[in-house]
Formats: C-alpha cells, sequence, structure tokens
C-alpha cells in the first residue's frame, strides 16, 4: 500500500470514528447556508432570485455547494470527509517536494490526526471546503500550476470574506523573487488600493452596496467593549475610552490587540473541558515547536505558506477570533508543512542531530534554549507548587535561574565567545537583555493568567516563544556581537 493511500484511509477512519461519536452538527450560519441552498433548489439555480433575498456574492459557493448535494447533510459530510482526507495527501506531496519523503510522511499523517481540523468537516458550515481550498491553493503553487491557482482563488472568493488575506498573502508572494525596485512599487499600488479601498467602503453608500458596512461597525464595537475572542465573557478586559484620541486610548488599543496576538495562538483556556484541553496541548504544542524549526530554516522554500501564517494572524487579531478559534484553521495546513520539515530534521541519525547542534547557531540556540526553558519551568513550578510563592515571584525567580543557565550555555556553546577576561561586562549586557525579557515575559503571564484566567504554564509558553526571537537577536546581534575581542568560532 502506497503512503498516499495510508494517508488517505486513515484520514477517512479517524473522521468516520468522529462522525459516529458526534453526528452531524450545525453550527450558528447553518441554517443560513440551507435557506440558500434551498432557495436555489426550488428557483431552479437561480442566482438572481438568491441575491434579491439579500445573499452577498461572498457567500455564494457553499448554498450552491449543498444544492448540487439536495441538503442531504449526511451526503454533505462524507464529501467534507473525503475533500479532508484529500487534503492530507496533497499535504504529504507539498512537504515531500519542499523537503524530503519523510518530511512529507509526518506531514501528512498529522494532518489526518489534527482534530483542530477534521472536526470542521461534521459541521454544515464553510470552514471545511475553505481548508480544502486552502491546501490546493498551497499545492499548486508549489507546482506552479497558475491558472488553476487563480480558479481555487476565485473559489475562495465566492465561499467567504475571510478569503481576502489569502489574496493579500498570495500577492506579497507572488512578488518575493522580483528585483527590489518592482517589490516597492508592487506593495506601495497594493498600500495605495487597499487604502482606497478601506476608505471607500467605510462610507455609507459603498459599504450598503457591498453589503459590508455593518462589518466595519461590528468589528469596531469589540475594540470598544474589550472583546479579546467572540462569546467568551471570560474574555473581555474592562475598558475605559476617553471622548477623544489619548495616551489612554492608544495604549487600550494595544493591549487589546497584543492579546489577541497571543490568543490567536492559545493552545488551551480556562473555559475548554478538560479533554478538549488535553487534546490541543498534545496535538499542537509539538506542532508549534517543530514548525518554529522548520519556518526557522525552510521559510523561503514556501513563501505562501508563511506568508499565509502571518497575514492571517494580524488580520484576525484586528478584526475578530471566533470563540471556538475557526479563524486560526486556515493557517494550520501551512504550520503542518513546516512542522513536517522540522521533524523530519530531528528524526534524522544522531550523528546529524549532533552535527546540526554543532554546525548551525540557530539549531545551538534553539536546543540549548529548551535546556534553559526546562530549567526555568522547574523552577518557577517548585516554588509556586511546592513552596506556595505568588506567580509573580516564580515566574520572577524562574527567569532569573534560567537566564544565569542561559548566558554560560549561550556565550560559550550557542555563540562560542571569547570574553577575554571581560565576562562579568557581557553578563551585565546579557541580564540587561533579560530583564528586557523578564518585563515581557511578566506581562504576557499577567495579562493571561491574571486577567484572563489561562493556566499559568500555558501563559509561560507563549512567553517563552515571544522572547526566544527578540533574545536570539539580541544575543547574536548586540551581547555576544563579533569584535576584536574575537571570537572562538
Amino acid at each position: 500500500m502506497t503512503v498516499t493511500r495510508l494517508i488517505f484511509l486513515v484520514s477517512i477512519a479517524i473522521q468516520l470514528l468522529y462522525v459516529k461519536i458526534t453526528g452531524v452538527k450545525m453550527g450558528g450560519d447553518s441554517d443560513f447556508y440551507i435557506q440558500g441552498a434551498s432557495i436555489l433548489t426550488n428557483s431552479h439555480f437561480s442566482f438572481i432570485q438568491l441575491f434579491y433575498t439579500g445573499y452577498p456574492l461572498y457567500y455564494l459557493a457553499y448554498p450552491a455547494s449543498l444544492a448540487l448535494l439536495q441538503n442531504n447533510t449526511l451526503l454533505v459530510v462524507w464529501v467534507q470527509i473525503i475533500l479532508h482526507a484529500f487534503a492530507g495527501v496533497l499535504i504529504y506531496k507539498i512537504a515531500s517536494r519542499i523537503h524530503s519523503k519523510t518530511a512529507g510522511i509526518i506531514s501528512g499523517f498529522a494532518y489526518a490526526f489534527s482534530f483542530e481540523l477534521f472536526q470542521w468537516n461534521t459541521y454544515i458550515l464553510t470552514d471545511s471546503l475553505f481548508i480544502f481550498l486552502v491546501v490546493a491553493a498551497l499545492y499548486l503553487y508549489t507546482k506552479k500550476s497558475w491558472y488553476i491557482f487563480i480558479g481555487i482563488i476565485c473559489g475562495m472568493t465566492l465561499l467567504r470574506p475571510t478569503a481576502a488575506p489569502f489574496l493579500l498573502a498570495a500577492a506579497v508572494a507572488s512578488t518575493w523573487h522580483f528585483k527590489k525596485i518592482y517589490k516597492i512599487l508592487a506593495y506601495t499600488m497594493l498600500l495605495l488600493t487597499v487604502t482606497y479601498s478601506v476608505a471607500h467602503i467605510l462610507s455609507i453608500d459603498a459599504g450598503t452596496r457591498l453589503g459590508i458596512s455593518g462589518y466595519i461597525h461590528y468589528f469596531a464595537s469589540l475594540f470598544e467593549r474589550g472583546v479579546l475572542v467572540r462569546d467568551r465573557a471570560s474574555l473581555i478586559i474592562p475598558v475605559t475610552w476617553s471622548s477623544s484620541l489619548s495616551l489612554v486610548n492608544i495604549y487600550t488599543f494595544i493591549k487589546i490587540l497584543f492579546l489577541r496576538f497571543l490568543l490567536f495562538w492559545a493552545p488551551a483556556i480556562s473555559d475548554f473541558s478538560l479533554p478538549h484541553t488535553l487534546i490541543n496541548i498534545i496535538t499542537l504544542i509539538p506542532l508549534y515547536i517543530f514548525a518554529i524549526f522548520g519556518i526557522s530554516k525552510y521559510a523561503k522554500r514556501h513563501i505562501l505558506g508563511i506568508t499565509v501564517i502571518i497575514i492571517f494572524w494580524i488580520f484576525q487579531s484586528f478584526t475578530e477570533l471566533d470563540y471556538d478559534w475557526r479563524y486560526r484553521t486556515p493557517v494550520l495546513p501551512a504550520l503542518i508543512i513546516f512542522a513536517g520539515m522540522g521533524a523530519a530534521d530531528y528524526l534524522q541519525t544522531g550523528r546529524t542531530l549532533i552535527k546540526n547542534i554543532r554546525e548551525v547557531q540557530i539549531i545551538r540556540f534553539l536546543f540549548f534554549g529548551l535546556v534553559t526553558a526546562a530549567a526555568d519551568y522547574l523552577i518557577l513550578n517548585i516554588l509556586h507548587l511546592v513552596f506556595d510563592i505568588s506567580i509573580f515571584w516564580s515566574v520572577f525567580w524562574g527567569f532569573i535561574s534560567g537566564g544565569l543557565i542561559g548566558y554560560f550555555l549561550h556565550s560559550r556553546f550557542t555563540f562560542r565567545y571569547n570574553a577575554g577576561n571581560k565576562d562579568l561586562i557581557k553578563l551585565s549586557h546579557y541580564l540587561l537583555l533579560c530583564g528586557a525579557n523578564l518585563a515581557l515575559t511578566e506581562i504576557v503571564v499577567q495579562s493571561l493568567t491574571v486577567q484572563i484566567g489561562v493556566p499559568y504554564n500555558t501563559s509561560k509558553l507563549i512567553a517563552l516563544v515571544l522572547v526566544a526571537g527578540t533574545s536570539f537577536i539580541g544575543n547574536k546581534f548586540i551581547v555576544f556581537r563579533k569584535s576584536s575581542i574575537s571570537a572562538i568560532e
């Protein structure tokens, strides 16, 4: 049996088991789509009739697909399951083409077992079809099948409004290999187009004609009410806005946006059930870790994938996060591909792993960073759980302990820096950077755990991911910058 068939069959088996347990489910918009399909069926597919009833163009595709399947919800779910299994095969082919067959196998099976993705195949909602189109577009982009790629994008625009960030990601990715001057011209034109479009949409007439004027006011109201995640009472923070532009308003806006940036990736929140929390932690945490490894080495090999991740992240943080994290799903296929590539590197022989740690600086940094993080976590949990010290001081002393261990490991092994008997000076520079990272860590943990109720270990993990990026840049270009003191390496 070939790998593609095995991925396909495993995916089908997992989903059938899940459908048997949960059955077909309806979401908040399911009746809206079913009603649209009924109108099309009764009018012999008269789309004009559908428009007269108030259906906007960007919601056309799903009612049409339901109508083709005679509004048979069980048949719809079957089709969605098959499309998801086929998407897993495409994920395997993408990772195999970009990296290796090992990466393809890991990515394909990771996609098949991803609960955050396959759960939507049991709903009568656009999510399943949209995710399939995202995967198909990623695949066609790597094959450079441009005509079909454009056709897939057109299908997305008829499916739901969140096709907009994918269109933007495709535009950015298409200019990646242009000369610098052409990039500047292209991005300037894109910025002017987006600015004009937003200004036009904000006018009452244009917004009404396009059917999206309500969205603008809706997204604004979320910020006004301090909503971090829609329909999650625990994820609303108290806010006070002054009547005019002020520093308080700017700070409040940045605070809400910052928390949304973090919550976009949150594997668990206090409202989740224990099974849901465990499933997310078991599946998402390894995915995030290996995706970081993959992105750090192979982002340039899959430009569309990385732009999709970044632009959807920014777009949803500025608009809204759904209570069940539906709007995170479009980034997961690309994330799984990068995670497959990262995991494949670490499934090589021990000699290759040791060679990578020895020769690749970013890999050394991540490896010793994990050692440092483990020490940090250990001290944090011992102080908080055993000695009942407050979360603030537990985080503080855990970070300091990890920082001292990190200085020794990073100076000697990661950056191979000869301090020339100036260890105290370099240590002071390192501690200043640690102080900035500690402040960022405390802000993240206090905001997520104290204000929102996210488990402190989860908050700490999110903070670690943020700190890892700033720490590497600061250490490489400031603390351990090569100079006349001179490096060993």
